[in-house]
């Protein structure tokens, strides 16, 4: 059975029926997404439940008493709808990925910094100290030469 075309309805409970004539099939969406075929309907009954007032009680009083019922599966609609869903997931999946690499190589860029930082602060203290100590040694040079100046009498 071809896809059956539906028609959208005015109802509290139904959303859209459908007929294929060949196969005498109805077609009845529900509100809530479920969908239900009912084989063996005349296109009489078809055509009374679509000028009924309430197709919701049509449905319950003329249809379901006398037409088995079959629970459809899922939709062409549905289906792409769920592959599309699937694939959105998947890339929001491998986007979740991509940033959690870039956050990685981020993190591991900080860290490289961080080690630069520390030997920085190393050569930097160590930079200082013989700074200090070479200052010490001047120092001490003046006093010296300052001294021996006052020995000499200058």
């Amino acid at each position: 059975m071809d896809r059956i075309e539906r028609i959208k309805v005015e109802s509290s409970n139904v959303e859209s029926i459908g007929y294929d004539e060949d196969s005498k099939t109805l077609i009845v969406e529900f509100k809530s997404g479920s969908t239900y075929s009912y084989n063996g309907v005349p296109s009489i009954v078809y055509k009374k439940m679509l000028e009924s007032e309430s197709k919701g009680k049509f449905l319950n009083n003329n249809i379901k008493p006398v037409f088995l019922a079959t629970k459809l599966k899922l939709s062409e609609e549905s289906e792409e709808i769920e592959k599309v869903v699937e694939q959105k997931q998947s890339l929001v999946q491998e986007d979740k990925v991509e940033e959690l690499k870039e956050e990685k190589g981020v993190n591991a860029e900080i860290n490289s910094l961080k080690n630069r930082v520390t030997k920085l602060e190393i050569e930097f203290n160590l930079l200082k100290d013989l700074f200090n100590s070479k200052k010490s040694e001047s120092t001490d040079t003046k006093r010296r030469f300052n001294k021996g100046r006052v020995l000499v009498g200058n």
